[in-house]
């Protein structure tokens, strides 16, 4: 069976346009499906909005994850940097503690307040950067690394799984 993250980067592309066109269309009773409302005279992104870009920039399985799903030194943690951002964050444990959907959790946030943030499986982009150098490759190396350099944040899971 094969997963959306296991597709090409083409495939992906092509599977996100046409949810989102759909997710789009559907009627929004706070913003008539314009994906803006008004708030004490100011349009404001309608949650409806803020949804579909969640739904774009994560996994299906990880569109509910939230900070709040976590507790102790983890979200203190998590919740102490996003108050400070510094140049990076690691985490790190054991298969199954986590790990992604603290991750996804991390974005939901960060796109919640419409920053732009991109969550990548690392063995997906290793598999698109191979495929980009193949002679007959369909998309250039804009296609791959483009929408990574508009992110304002980029969350990289398992690094170091599937690079060979």
């Amino acid at each position: 069976m094969e997963t959306e993250a296991m597709q090409p980067l083409s495939q992906r592309q092509a599977s996100t346009q046409t949810s989102n066109r759909s997710a789009q269309s559907a009627d929004c009773p706070e913003c008539g499906a314009t994906g803006w409302k008004m708030i004490a005279g100011l349009a404001t992104l309608c949650d409806c909005a803020i949804e579909r870009r969640i739904r774009t920039a994560l996994p299906e399985r990880y569109w509910r994850a939230k900070l709040g799903d976590f507790s102790g030194p983890a979200y203190e943690l998590v919740f102490d940097w996003l108050l400070n951002p510094s140049d990076g964050l690691f985490i790190t444990g054991p298969c199954g503690t986590g790990k992604t959907h603290l991750g996804a959790a991390i974005a939901r946030q960060y796109i919640t307040k419409g920053v732009n943030v991109k969550l990548v499986r690392c063995a997906d982009f290793y598999r698109d950067v191979r495929e980009m150098f193949k002679s007959q490759s369909p998309y250039a190396e804009s296609d791959v690394m483009e929408p990574l350099e508009k992110s304002r944040y980029l969350i990289l899971d398992d690094l170091g799984a599937g690079s060979l």
